[in-house]
């Protein structure tokens, strides 16, 4: 489990650094990038259950280094994924009692989007701004 997990990360990883074009449309497909893969992992993190806290543990550690390379190399796309993490969660919480159904890497991860996204939420304008992204894509959420 903890190898797939970590492989998972990494073919992550490595498809943030595929080619970029130039112009409007690549700014758009950048956090349409970030968005898809936000929305993909919230939805598997809901799902997960995992067979011991050993293999928990990895597994969130393994997201928070992601996180930290992606902040630390690309702080757009870090915004970006950390406003769409905060969204996909805000929707499994309206289904889903969290505390209970889930361990405490699910949920300590749910309160640091929900302040961290929030932050990103209001950035999200003054991205678009910087970058020229269609106005339609700054208000979408």
């Amino acid at each position: 489990m903890k190898r797939i997990l970590t492989a998972m990360i990494t073919v992550l990883t490595l498809m943030s650094y595929t080619g970029h074009t130039q112009g409007k449309e690549t700014d758009v497909a950048f956090f349409e990038f970030y968005e898809s893969i936000a929305i993909r992992d919230a939805q598997l993190e809901a799902i997960l259950e995992f067979t011991s806290e050993e293999d928990e543990s990895d597994y969130w550690k393994d997201q928070l280094n992601f996180e930290k390379r992606l902040k630390k190399e690309k702080y757009r796309a870090y915004k970006t994924y950390i406003f769409f993490k905060r969204k996909a969660y805000q929707e499994h919480q309206k289904e889903c009692d969290i505390v209970a159904y889930h361990g405490n890497g699910y949920n300590k991860k749910a309160l640091f989007y929900e302040v961290h996204g929030m932050s990103a939420s209001l950035e999200q304008v003054e991205i678009s701004r910087n970058t020229d992204v269609l106005p339609s894509m700054a208000s979408k959420y």
